[in-house]
This record gives C-alpha cells, sequence and structure tokens, in this order.
C-alpha cells in the first residue's frame, strides 16, 4: 500500500457529519464493514457517542463522499480537556470494501489530523485492527502496549504527534 498520489480527487469531499441523513449514511457504512464483513457484535457498535453528535463536543463524526455515493466514515472522541496527558481517539475508521485501495482512508485521516491540528490538539490516539497497523504507521503512528480483543479482533494502540 503507498499513498503516491495525495492529491485529493475532486469528486471526493469528507463532510463533518451536522444532521441526521449524514449520520444515517456513517451508521450505514459502519453496518456494513464492522457486522456485516468483519462479525462484530451490533450491540457494540452504536454507542452514545453515536446519539446527535452535533448537538455535543463528545465527538465529531465524519463522511466521505464520492460522487453522490458515501464510501467511509470515521470519528473522534474526545476527553473533557485537551492537556498533553489525555489525547482524542479517532474511532470507527471504515471504507466500503469496493472503495478500498484508492487512498480514500488515508484521505478521511488528514482531514481528521487536519480538524484537530486545526484545535490545537499535539497528538491523537486510536485502536488500530492488527492488520490495518502498516496503514497506520505510514500516516506517522506508533504502536505500543500488547495485542488485545476489542469485538473478538486483535487490536494494538496506536499514537500520533502533530
Amino acid at each position: 500500500m503507498s499513498f503516491n498520489n495525495k492529491k485529493k480527487p475532486d469528486l471526493l469531499k469528507i463532510l463533518i457529519i451536522t444532521d441526521s441523513k449524514l449520520l444515517r449514511e456513517s451508521l450505514k457504512i459502519r453496518r456494513n464493514v464492522f457486522v456485516l464483513e468483519q462479525g462484530c457484535p451490533e450491540d457494540e457498535e452504536i454507542d452514545n457517542y453515536d446519539f446527535q453528535p452535533w448537538l455535543n463536543s463528545t465527538s465529531t463524526h465524519f463522511v466521505a463522499k464520492l460522487n453522490d455515493l458515501y464510501i467511509g466514515t470515521a470519528r473522534i472522541v474526545f476527553a473533557q480537556t485537551k492537556d498533553s496527558i489525555t489525547s482524542p481517539l479517532i474511532q470507527r475508521v471504515a471504507i466500503l470494501k469496493e472503495f478500498r485501495g484508492n487512498n480514500y482512508g488515508y484521505y478521511i485521516m488528514q482531514r481528521i489530523h487536519d480538524f484537530l491540528i486545526e484545535r490545537e490538539f499535539k497528538t491523537a490516539e486510536l485502536s488500530a485492527q492488527v492488520y490495518a497497523i502498516k496503514f497506520y504507521e505510514k500516516l506517522g503512528y506508533k504502536s505500543y502496549g500488547d495485542i488485545y480483543y476489542d469485538a473478538g479482533i486483535e487490536h494494538k494502540t496506536m499514537k500520533i504527534k502533530f
């Protein structure tokens, strides 16, 4: 996997979710990727951070739209402070299977990084599925700690400094 062509295609838009229509599109993508494709329990996929995130400051959700199709999603969960100890947690990064391999995940992550840097965060963390560690390393993440299971899938904690 490489990020040779890092110029975002003109028809790809990475949107901040600000209404229930966009949230439904994001949740459909997550259900397809995490529940149907990977076998995660459906009751673990949706949580309190998914309830009208545009009305609170605990999470920000993103959705990727290519032409008229919604193809990817991710979210950031925030702690109560922005100090150096507590990093925002990037979660639920997903691209529909038929759109993988086109750097769309890279563009979503770059949009998230820009969003966090604009808000003066210095770091971010995520819980990577083991198969995706190399993807995140190419973005500048470093892994630490032991491998653990979440929803029956091996994960490892990763962190990036901006």
